[in-house]
């Protein structure tokens, strides 16, 4: 549940749930050994969790934005992040706002509800409470 009083809004939105911090570095060491300047061999996948910059950096610097605002950072300070992420690769943002996407895409609807963009790594996927790899 996020904090809207926290004292710092980046820290706090960046922290991974306990339940997925598991599932969390398994995905970070296997798509990019948790490097946030990988780059795709042959994809635009960028940074620590290797999204597909083509796809993926418009809507999720809303996305980092709206996670920003969830954890107590005013809407007004989101507005010159949103167009600073836009205005590059996914692998030069900064490391904590790349953690900030991790997060807000794994749990966009609801609590791991992104989790299957990551799901081609079974044992990754193992790591995945039962009940949710089932719905």
């Amino acid at each position: 549940m996020p904090n809207a009083n926290a004292a710092d809004p980046k820290t706090a939105a960046a922290r991974v749930p306990k339940d997925q911090v598991g599932y969390s570095k398994c995905v970070s060491h296997h798509e990019s050994r948790g490097n946030y300047k990988a780059v795709g061999d042959v994809s635009s996948a960028r940074g620590r969790w290797q999204f597909l910059d083509n796809e993926w950096r418009r809507g999720l610097s809303f996305m980092v934005a709206n996670r920003l605002v969830e954890y107590g950072m005013p809407k007004s300070k989101t507005k010159k992040l949103v167009t600073h992420l836009q205005s590059r690769s996914i692998d030069t943002w900064q490391p904590i706002y790349q953690d900030i996407a991790f997060l807000a895409a794994l749990n966009a609807k609801y609590h791991w509800s992104g989790w299957t963009h990551w799901s081609v790594n079974s044992k990754c996927n193992q790591l995945v409470p039962t009940s949710i790899r089932k719905a």
